[in-house]
């Protein structure tokens, strides 16, 4: 017993410093793989071993405030994690360590093991797993057919169906599976594959035919066909060239030298840059990567770790090497945030930027960056921020009016205070300024479909359409 204790305690370490290592990097990947979350059911398997062979017994008084720490251990990230913490990572340890309390500790006579023994906490830990499923897509549904985020009276609502659904659940499948004599292995097998396997078919055809267009109007799937952004020459996870200068990112062959640097927006503006421009004429160099924001020390939360700060370096290094003519800065410059709700952190500590601190370091970070390149540096500012993507607006709109193709505007009272600070600290910066589709504003609203074409393909990378408009607006400051 010693020695699987001993294994199961080194494979929860190599997982852990996987999961810490994986948190600032590959956060995605991160999230989802099971290499870097095994440890947490390890930690389960630790419980169990512990349990076959407990120490010496301790004290109730003990054993409850082991309890009450552990109770409090899994509370505190309610209010203390949010989505700009890497997760997971040491922030997890703190649920799982409670976690791990509460199983070992609140037991018997503690008070702790008391209010979790009572029948309404012993009903919900029955139904938990089955409300774990139903929840996300009861949320992801009503948020569909809503159109926008429910409202907490809606969630309360919400709530109570994933309740009802989880319980039902428990009655109508997990309890026959449990104890019906009839089911046997092959049966069970069955029964786990056969859905399994259809339901990943349905998956596989909605991914090969981007969501089954068919299911709509044939004037509204070719609207939303366009939401789509290039992503060529979008390197991620840290994977780009030495020295960025690669021959596939690499354009034209003119004596004029201009340099693209930035995150996915960048990119998604980039083939239209390069369309416009006369190769005999200009070189033009694309420098983008997933997260990246043209900024100094400063990183979009915990999106694209240190990749990004030394991404970005290389970047400048190679723009000064190239001794190029124009340096275009663009990015998803609303995804900051602001000084209340931050939406980047620091990149030597991990903390958050936000309060008083905000707008002075971000704006220091825009000036560092900008002065590590060349002297001719042009800024794209950003255009619209939306809060949900304008495909799903568009099928909202279309639903709510049966129209075959959605016209759409937005508000720009959301979102006109971040946009003209971030153009005016790009001036401040040194850069020069471009304030790109402002034809499409008219002071009260910002369109976000003209004659049917979309301009964004989310909430703020460009489609195919409206870069070909920010390009024309560029060509003649290149």
């Amino acid at each position: 017993m010693k020695s699987v204790g001993i294994a199961t305690g080194l494979l929860a370490a190599a997982s852990f410093a996987i999961a810490v290592v994986g948190s600032r990097h590959w956060p995605s990947a991160n999230f989802y793989l099971p290499v870097s979350r095994v440890w947490e059911l390890l930690a389960g398997t630790g419980v169990a071993l512990w349990l076959l062979a407990p120490p010496v017994g301790l004290s109730v008084r003990v054993r409850d405030g082991l309890a009450v720490f552990g109770l409090i251990l899994v509370l505190v990230p309610i209010w203390t994690l949010d989505d700009t913490t890497p997760f997971p990572g040491w922030a997890a340890v703190l649920p799982v360590g409670g976690t791990v309390l509460l199983l070992l500790f609140a037991q018997g006579a503690t008070g702790v093991g008391s209010i979790l023994a009572g029948r309404g906490m012993v009903t919900v830990g029955l139904i938990s797993y089955s409300l774990y499923l139903w929840h996300q897509p009861v949320f992801v549904f009503a948020r569909i057919w809503l159109g926008e985020d429910p409202t907490p009276g809606q969630y309360a609502g919400l709530v109570l169906v994933s309740i009802g659904l989880a319980a039902l659940t428990r009655v109508l499948v997990e309890n026959p599976f449990r104890q019906s004599a009839w089911i046997g292995r092959k049966t069970l097998v069955a029964a786990i594959l056969g859905p399994a396997v259809a339901l990943g078919a349905l998956a596989a055809v909605g991914h090969l035919t981007n969501g089954l267009p068919a299911r709509f109007e044939p004037g509204l799937a070719r609207q939303l066909a366009e939401a789509r952004y290039d992503r060529a020459c979008l390197w991620q996870d840290g994977k780009y060239p030495e020295g960025l200068a690669s021959p596939e990112c690499t354009f034209g062959h003119g004596p004029r030298v201009v340099v693209l640097i930035g995150d996915s927006v960048a990119a998604s503006i980039a083939p239209s840059l390069v369309a416009g421009l006369d190769p005999e004429a200009v070189t033009f160099y694309q420098f983008t990567h997933g997260h990246c924001l043209p900024l100094d020390g400063v990183l979009r939360s915990h999106k694209g770790g240190a990749q990004c700060a030394a991404f970005l370096a290389t970047a400048a290094t190679q723009a000064r090497q190239l001794n190029a003519d124009r340096v275009i800065l663009a990015g998803a410059w609303f995804s900051i945030g602001t000084p209340e709700q931050s939406g980047v952190i620091d990149a030597a500590t991990g903390a958050p930027i936000a309060g008083a601190a905000f707008a002075t370091q971000i704006e220091s970070s825009l000036a560092r960056y900008v002065a590590s390149l060349p002297e001719e540096v042009l800024a794209i500012a950003p255009y619209a921020a939306t809060s949900r993507d304008v495909s799903d607006m568009v099928l909202v709109q279309s639903r709510r009016s049966e129209a075959t193709v959605v016209d759409l505007r937005i508000s720009e009272a959301g979102f006109a205070d971040p946009r003209d600070w971030i153009i005016s600290a790009l001036g401040r910066a040194g850069a020069q300024t471009i304030v790109p589709l402002e034809s499409y504003c008219d002071g009260e609203t910002c369109a976000l479909v003209v004659g049917s074409r979309l301009l964004l393909a989310d909430r703020f990378h460009y489609t195919p359409f409206a870069a070909q408009r920010i390009a024309r607006a560029i060509m003649p400051l290149l």
